[in-house]
């Protein structure tokens, strides 16, 4: 599967190389068409070592309250902070407000589903000036946005996460939301932003860039919900991700996001049984070895049985179930 090579190699070379150009290296030099087909090419090589599943993909249409709750739940905004121009903010350890971005685009997708349910103006006003306000703190490169995290955060006692980073979780929250936003609107303007962020996730790890997505020694693709040296593989986080994929794939048709989809797939009908704990709650992330509480061992049989509708692979029907069976009625 996976070879690794010298510092000295020729392939390593040119993979960087055609790194430097798909990422355009925070350069602000234009890039000509046959450097980007050049960079395509590379990253394809890359890409070609990834396990995919082989199992069909469902068109199905979207749960996009999962994990983050009815839109309803604006209710609860009472109890949130936010800036004058009703923009949700973050503290953290005392500092802040920062904007936090999985937190504002778990918001905004409850306000486009309240949108779409009530007719209500208000809530896509919200939602658009939310939005823009995360493209406002956004990095740009000359192919990627990136959804920065401008506050350090400690993962345990001993290790941290300096800012900015970014995460795989946001990057594909960002991806279905921007195509959310394109199918209620119709404004052709999100479609160039969903392809950026879509390519945030087809770059492998890299210590002088960001990164969010990686392949294991096996092969397997993963998207990280953070940027750890240790390969934490948050559960949650990583399969949230992938519905970013899927949205993507189901918008544009992209070639791309369906090979890493099936890769994503791939990885967790692979791996899902390593987050069991029998008879217990599971895993919430495989690196540190955390344990779920009953709420996210609860996200966790949602994501599995979620997986099953866009996938046919029946390993995740009988996982979502085994899951269940291990907390019986807890709640």
């Amino acid at each position: 599967m996976i070879k690794y090579v010298g510092l000295h190699s020729p392939r390593l070379i040119f993979l960087a190389l055609g790194i430097l150009l798909i990422t355009g290296a925070f350069y602000s030099c234009e890039e000509e068409v046959g450097d980007a087909e050049l960079s395509q090419r590379t990253l394809d090589a890359y890409w070609d070592n990834m396990v995919l599943d082989t199992f069909p993909i469902n068109t199905i249409e979207r749960n996009r309250t999962l994990g983050i709750g009815s839109y309803r739940r604006l209710e609860d905004d009472t109890l949130g902070k936010f800036d004058q121009r009703g923009i949700q903010v973050f503290y953290y350890r005392g500092k802040g407000p920062y904007y936090h971005p999985v937190s504002m685009l778990n918001r905004l997708n409850r306000l486009l589903q309240g949108y779409v349910i009530t007719s209500n103006p208000n809530f896509l006003a919200v939602a658009v000036a939310t939005y823009d306000k995360l493209m406002d703190e956004a990095i740009y490169t000359d192919l990627q946005i990136w959804l920065p995290y401008r506050f350090d955060f400690y993962i345990t006692n001993e290790d941290t996460v300096f800012a900015p980073f970014y995460s795989g979780m946001s990057q594909g929250l960002a991806l279905s939301v921007t195509c959310y936003l394109f199918e209620i609107t119709g404004d052709s303007s999100y479609l160039p932003i969903a392809e950026k962020l879509f390519r945030t996730l087809l770059l492998p790890k890299d210590k002088s860039m960001p990164w969010v997505v990686r392949l294991d020694t096996a092969g397997y693709y993963w998207i990280e919900e953070y940027p750890l040296p240790i390969h934490d593989r948050t559960l949650n986080g990583s399969i949230i991700g992938t519905f970013g994929l899927y949205d993507y794939w189901k918008l544009t048709g992209s070639d791309a996001a369906l090979k890493m989809l099936r890769g994503a797939v791939a990885t967790y009908a692979e791996y899902g049984r390593l987050y069991r704990r029998p008879g217990e709650t599971s895993y919430y992330s495989l690196g540190y070895k955390k344990i779920a509480n009953m709420a996210y061992h609860h996200l966790h049989i949602s994501l599995f049985d979620y997986l099953s509708r866009i996938s046919e692979n029946p390993y995740f029907g009988a996982f979502a179930d085994t899951l269940k069976m291990d907390v019986g009625n807890g709640s």
